[in-house]
């Protein structure tokens, strides 16, 4: 299941995901949060996604390779999505595949001050 939400005092869009996704958990997830970021980017607010995979399971190739194309469709330069990991091999396995497009942490003040940090202070 995923699940998201915007917290409109941090600015911040929140993903929740658990147990294993099908492609229409995915293709449903995606559909609902392009139109989350639409309204963050037509409010002028930058777009700041922290995903919590903590309760989460390794996903299948194929559904990790429908993400990544998903996230590149969704996503623009500048935006910021943090993955907030339950251990350090899922971190890395998260960062391996997410490259460029994310940031992983097992620390969940981390993945916050990375999101809230001022442009030239975090590392984009």
């Amino acid at each position: 299941m995923i699940e998201r939400e915007f917290d409109e005092a941090t600015g911040t869009i929140s993903v929740r995901g658990t147990g294993l996704y099908s492609f229409m958990d995915v293709e449903q997830h995606y559909v609902a949060l392009r139109e989350l970021v639409a309204r963050v980017r037509s409010s002028g607010r930058p777009v700041r996604v922290l995903s919590d995979v903590t309760h989460g399971v390794r996903q299948a190739g194929w559904v990790e390779d429908y993400i990544l194309d998903q996230m590149t469709q969704t996503f623009e330069a500048g935006d910021r999505i943090a993955f907030l990991t339950a251990n350090y091999p899922d971190r890395a396995h998260i960062q391996d595949i997410g490259g460029h497009l994310v940031r992983s942490f097992t620390s969940r003040s981390a993945a916050e001050q990375w999101l809230a940090a001022p442009e030239d202070a975090a590392g984009q």
